[in-house]
């Protein structure tokens, strides 16, 4: 018995329409199913691109930067059907750090509160050592979906054969080539998803796409720019804290501390007359003053922190802890 593999959206179903209390929250009928879903994989594979595609909003900093993701990000996609909560995960990799240890756990963690498992393949990149790793979840009692994505950047008769390779392991639910770029198959991933979630009541809020808080989402989004423009000069040694953050009607004020690891990398991210960092301010600036809906103020200060992956202060200090 070979695994499903899915090429085309499928055809709409017919809408179930939820009970809503007094309070705004839908009841769902004994149709409808809630659930978390981790995503999980190699570096750069395309998990933080897959979860803001489907949930139509960033909730995960995207950039072309292998280990982007350092912690567990929850993107919410409600409809009158489901609700499914997403668990973006850190790429697998194998640290020496006290941040890198805390990573693998943010993975571990995810794994044993989904409900459904989506294991996600670079369609250009699908070694036998990814292979095999697909099939230690042999043991797994949940659904595992397997997701090749990026398929914009290569063809079929190319994946063809590693498709086929993969259709042999026969606990996988479904396999399904996706593209965030064409928007290839995203729906048909998003319903086929939601087949495998339990019959249960919303947990959120209909009009809720993320759980992330405003000042967390406001920290990746400067550091994922940080990584845009810096990644040719710096390692992944640099780190993002609101230190200060002031609402007012008109205007947020926020104040930010950049770490990095090196005094010799603080030049480089200030930039000859500050160029550098005021490019980064500036395109941060842009997108959380999207997500606020209103004028913000964002003020940055770098400073050295040698070996603050390793340090317990730091990472809880950052959030990095639990």
């Amino acid at each position: 018995m070979s695994t499903n593999i899915i090429e085309r959206e499928p055809c709409c179903d017919e809408v179930i329409t939820p009970k809503v209390t007094a309070e705004g929250v839908a009841v769902a009928n004994k149709e409808f199913r809630t659930g978390h879903v981790v995503l999980i994989g190699e570096p750069n594979v395309g998990k933080s691109s897959l979860v803001n595609k489907i949930v139509g909003e960033q909730v995960s900093v995207v950039t072309d930067v292998p280990g982007t993701t350092r912690e567990q990000i929850r993107g919410i996609k409600s409809t009158d059907e489901y609700q499914i909560i997403f668990l973006d995960t850190p790429g697998m990799y194998k640290g020496r750090t006290s941040l890198d240890r805390y990573m693998a756990k943010c993975i571990s963690c995810s794994m044993a509160e989904a409900n459904v498992i989506v294991y996600v393949l670079d369609a250009t990149d699908i070694k036998d050592e990814f292979i095999q790793k697909i099939k230690n979840y042999k043991k797994t009692e949940k659904p595992l979906i397997l997701v090749i994505n990026k398929t914009d950047r290569t063809s079929y008769e190319k994946l063809y054969p590693q498709l086929a390779k993969l259709s042999g392991i026969t606990f996988i639910k479904e396999i399904i080539p996706t593209s965030c770029k064409s928007g290839e198959n995203i729906r048909l991933l998003e319903h086929e998803i939601s087949k495998y979630l339990p019959m249960a009541p919303p947990i959120h809020d209909q009009d809720f796409y993320t759980m992330t808080d405003v000042r967390r989402i406001s920290e990746e989004i400067i550091r994922g720019e940080l990584l845009k423009v810096l990644r040719a000069e710096l390692p992944h040694g640099i780190a993002v804290n609101v230190v200060k953050w002031k609402d007012t009607d008109k205007e947020t004020k926020i104040d930010v501390e950049i770490y990095c690891l090196k005094q010799s990398h603080k030049p480089i991210i200030i930039g000859k007359k500050g160029a550098v960092l005021k490019k980064i301010g500036i395109e941060s600036r842009k997108q959380i003053e999207k997500m606020l809906g209103k004028h913000v103020k964002l003020y940055t200060h770098v400073l050295v922190r040698e070996n603050w992956k390793d340090k317990k202060d730091m990472l809880e200090k950052l959030g990095y802890t639990s």
